[in-house]
């Protein structure tokens, strides 16, 4: 039904923000460090997550599915994920099973294009509703190409730092994006 995938959306929405709830359960800065975008970021956890969302979702929304709601929940939460990777903090994608930090250090972590392309969006998408579809695929379309953009300038950097300094065979280098940048 329409009220339930307006339901759905919404609940999307709330839990691609849920990740970020883990600086609730640190005591201080070291530990933030140490332990954000740990369990709260992990795919493995990720299941579980979307299913206790998705439950709390059930009792606000009585008539929406179950499934339609675990699936939307599970997609808020990976697409946070996914984003985080992006950044050059690193994400720990296995927590419980390896705390390892994946990070592709293509955009900073508080990337003032990313958000203004992705707000925009949405608000366009919000005031002209009967092309929403049109403006969410359109502004996707241009995060996507950003993101890429970054990606290449993130690969020109590095090959022009291992043409400039060439580090020790073995070495590993990073280059990483700065605010503006």
């Amino acid at each position: 039904t329409r009220s339930g995938a307006r339901a759905a959306l919404l609940l999307g929405a709330a839990a691609s923000m849920f990740p970020d709830c883990d600086f609730l359960f640190t005591h201080d800065r070291l530990s933030y460090l140490r332990n954000h975008r740990g369990w709260t970021h992990s795919f493995v956890a990720l299941p579980v997550f979307a299913l206790g969302l998705a439950l709390v979702g059930r009792l606000l929304f009585r008539k929406a599915r179950l499934p339609a709601l675990w699936l939307f929940c599970a997609a808020g939460i990976a697409s946070h994920i996914v984003l985080d990777w992006i950044t050059s903090f690193g994400t720990m994608f296995f927590v419980p099973l390896s705390r390892a930090r994946y990070a592709l250090d293509w955009v900073f972590i508080l990337d003032p294009y990313l958000t203004g392309i992705a707000t925009l969006t949405l608000l366009v998408a919000l005031f002209w509703r009967g092309r929403g579809r049109e403006v969410a695929a359109a502004g996707t379309a241009l995060l996507c190409a950003y993101i890429a953009f970054c990606a290449v300038q993130h690969r020109r950097a590095l090959a022009a730092w291992n043409r400039i300094d060439a580090p020790i065979r073995g070495a590993r280098v990073a280059v990483l994006p700065q605010f503006l940048s």
